[in-house]
């Protein structure tokens, strides 16, 4: 289903949902791997960006997340394995 302007995240978010439940499937191709990591990466900068908006961070835990590049190294070691 396309995404219309008007309800693109509630379609968006079942799709997604599924992506999380379903993140350690090791029956992945190359391709699934990718998009993996690039949705990974995605969901990181929206974190980065926007969660001090909504109040589930303050701000210094935002900037702290924000300077701390060993979670996201972690990470990406973890999803070469």
């Amino acid at each position: 289903m396309s995404n219309m302007s008007y309800c693109r995240f509630e379609n968006t978010y079942p799709d997604l949902l599924d992506c999380y439940e379903n993140w350690t499937s090791v029956d992945d191709d190359d391709s699934e791997r990718t998009y993996r990591i690039m949705i990974q990466k995605l969901c990181i900068k929206i974190v980065k960006q926007y969660a001090h908006d909504f109040e589930l961070l303050t701000q210094d835990q935002y900037e702290r997340m924000s300077e701390d590049s060993l979670i996201v190294g972690m990470l990406k070691r973890r999803l070469a394995e």
